[in-house]
């Protein structure tokens, strides 16, 4: 198991590829297919505040973190793993090595689709908290989102 949280530079740099493979990945994952295109992922890269973390086995990329970081706050925008390695613990791997990054305390927040348990089992486990509901914010189908809220002391 190999993680990868690559600096901005490095990011943008291979953008291009990455942001397909993050779409491929996501397009594997989620019940619903990729929630951005892949041109979205690219952009998004090349963003100032946007960072990633990938995990790879074997050679293959199997899952991925993505977030704004601004200040005091780091807003989750996804977190993928590969259908084929779901419930292995791997989204609770990424998910501590990207706590183990943050030095000093924040406030994590994220939007979780109101019918998908197994993320929200995840996130209560991982201490986060139901903050908000957003109505009709995801779309294909249309659906209500949970605003989860986690602090952290940093380490």
């Amino acid at each position: 198991m190999v993680f990868y949280f690559p600096t901005k530079v490095d990011l943008v740099a291979h953008a291009a590829e990455l942001s397909r493979a993050c779409f491929q990945l996501c397009e594997a994952s989620y019940q619903f297919g990729s929630p951005w295109s892949q041109t979205s992922f690219q952009e998004n890269m090349q963003t100032d505040y946007q960072f990633y973390g990938f995990l790879k086995l074997n050679g293959r990329l199997v899952g991925f973190v993505s977030y704004t970081k601004l200040f005091a706050e780091l807003e989750i925008t996804n977190i993928a793993v590969h259908r084929d390695f779901q419930r292995q613990g791997l989204a609770w791997a990424l998910w501590q090595q990207l706590l183990a990054r943050q030095t000093e305390a924040c406030r994590f927040l994220l939007e979780v689709r109101a019918t998908n348990l197994a993320a929200q089992r995840l996130y209560q486990k991982l201490g986060f908290q139901l903050l908000a509901q957003r109505k009709a914010y995801y779309a294909k189908p249309t659906e209500n989102a949970l605003v989860m809220e986690k602090y952290w002391q940093g380490r």
